[in-house]
């Protein structure tokens, strides 16, 4: 419900997209024609593309946040549940990501912690994920994530726990 500054333009360019959208939006952008409404709730839905599993977060209502997993290139899709943040480009930029995002790994922004109103549904809907074969996590923000145990626990808690060490040669 955040991502949609330049969805009416976006539509203008390609006038024979089909807009996937979180439902809460239509009430947002009322002139704006929805085809696919996106539901925390919903696992399926119509006309969907094959390979492409959408992953609704529950607990989240504010939010609407939808991941999305790409089989054929075994990709996570996300916006805004993790970031993976280079160093800002402006003094305000650095200050907003030390507040929101912290640069150089990835992160789970500060305002997840007011964003999930219901912890138990969103780890539920967190729980697909371990059965899925994931090669890379793409966010909105930064890098391609590679570390998909830690970035996975991550999601869950908020923290990225420290990296393995290898076991060393005796």
């Amino acid at each position: 419900q955040f991502h949609y500054f330049y969805l009416e333009k976006a539509t203008q360019q390609f006038p024979d997209a089909q807009v996937a959208a979180p439902a809460a939006l239509a009430k947002k952008l009322p002139q704006l024609d929805i085809a696919i409404k996106l539901d925390n709730d919903a696992m399926s839905y119509p006309n969907w593309p094959s390979g492409l599993q959408p992953i609704p977060l529950g607990g989240t209502p504010k939010v609407a946040e939808t991941l999305f997993y790409d089989s054929h290139s075994r990709s996570l899709l996300l916006t805004d549940l993790v970031f993976h943040n280079e160093r800002g480009a402006n003094l305000v930029t650095r200050i907003l990501l030390r507040i929101f995002a912290p640069t150089g790994r990835p992160s789970r922004s500060l305002e997840w912690k007011f964003l999930i109103k219901d912890q138990d549904a969103f780890l539920e809907s967190l729980q697909v994920l371990d059965s899925l074969k994931i090669d890379r996590i793409v966010g909105a923000h930064g890098r391609i994530i590679e570390d998909i145990p830690r970035t996975l626990a991550l999601m869950r808690s908020g923290k990225l726990p420290p990296p393995l060490l290898a076991p060393e040669n005796d």
